[in-house]
Parts: structure tokens; sequence; C-alpha cells
């Protein structure tokens, strides 16, 4: 019990300590998920064209700029895009195969999208990302369809009504089966 109390101060003091006295850059990426196209042929004898997209979201959630941001790859296609284009980056091509991007300012959001036509789905990024004051944390999203209005009502309103529906079974449905077993229960015994 000690431990986890222990464990919970931890928790809140590190996340005060983040929001109050931290005041470095943290940057946070996001990889999309591949997206694969086919492109039917123009003339019979050519074969179909299949295309691959993908997108890294890179931010800044910090106080102050983060500098030298470095992205390794597994191969760096050669059609790329850099959403800000005022950002200073370098592409290397050579076995390290690195983008490098000069500085990324507080709640500034970059886009890099890659376009590529291979036999295979790649994974653009290979190892973590780094930059002069740490590693950038990956947060994982995933997109959903959200209901429309009417639906969520809907759903709403036969939640309240089941909710009331337990209420009233409990408050006054329940004592009088009670009641009725403790009359039967006494009318047995005699």
């Amino acid at each position: 019990m000690k431990d986890f109390f222990l464990i919970i101060v931890g928790y809140v003091i590190r996340f005060f300590y983040e929001r109050i006295f931290d005041r470095g850059p943290k940057v946070v990426f996001n990889i999309e998920i591949i997206r694969g196209f086919n492109i039917p042929a123009t003339q019979p004898s050519n074969p179909n064209i299949h295309l691959w997209q993908q997108s890294i979201y890179l931010t800044n959630w910090g106080k102050t700029p983060a500098t030298n941001i470095v992205i390794p790859h597994r191969l760096i296609p050669f059609y790329l895009n850099v959403s800000v284009p005022a950002i200073s980056k370098t592409r290397d091509d050579r076995p390290n195969r690195t983008i490098t991007i000069a500085s990324i300012a507080p709640g500034e959001l970059v886009t890099i999208t890659y376009l590529d036509y291979v036999d295979y789905s790649p994974t653009a990024i290979e190892g973590q990302i780094v930059y002069d004051q740490g590693v950038a944390r990956e947060i994982p999203l995933l997109v959903t369809r959200y209901p429309n209005k009417w639906f969520i009502r809907t759903r709403r309103l036969f939640a309240i009504i089941g909710i009331a529906a337990l209420i009233y079974f409990c408050y006054f449905k329940i004592p009088l089966y009670l009641q009725v077993i403790k009359t039967y229960c006494q009318t047995e015994s005699k």
C-alpha cells in the first residue's frame, strides 16, 4: 500500500513539475497510417501503379524552441513535402538517411508528407526522432467517426430511461418482493 501511495505521489509531483517549472521544449509526433492507391494502367500492356502516401506530424508543446530535430529513415522517398517552407531543413541520402529540421518554435506544427511508388508498404521512420534537448515522444492517434447529434441524444435518452427503470425497480419492487418472501416464509413455518 505504501508503494502504491508513493507511485501516485511521484506522478502528481512530476505532473506539476512539468506544468510549472519545466521550460524546455517538448517535441511530440504522430505517424499517420500508410495509405495506398492503385492507379489503373492507361494501356493494357502497362502494369498498374501502386502509390503510397504517409505523413508525419511534429509539434513542440514546450515553451522554448526545439533545435536540430533529426528524423532517421529507412528510406527517403524522392517525393517529399514539408508543410512549412520557412523551416530550414536538410536532406541526407547517404546511408544514415536523415532529415534534419533546424528549429521548431513552440506551438508550431510541421507536416512531412511522403509519396512514393514501390511494391511494398514501407514505414518511413526508423529509430527515434531526437533533438538537442532530448528525444521526441510519439502520441498514437486513432481517427474515429463522430456520430451525429441525434444519435448521441437518442443514446442519452435510452441511458436515462434505463437508469430510471433501475432506480424504480430497486426502490419499489425489491422491497415488495422481500415482503412477499418474508410472509411466505412465515406462513410455511407455521
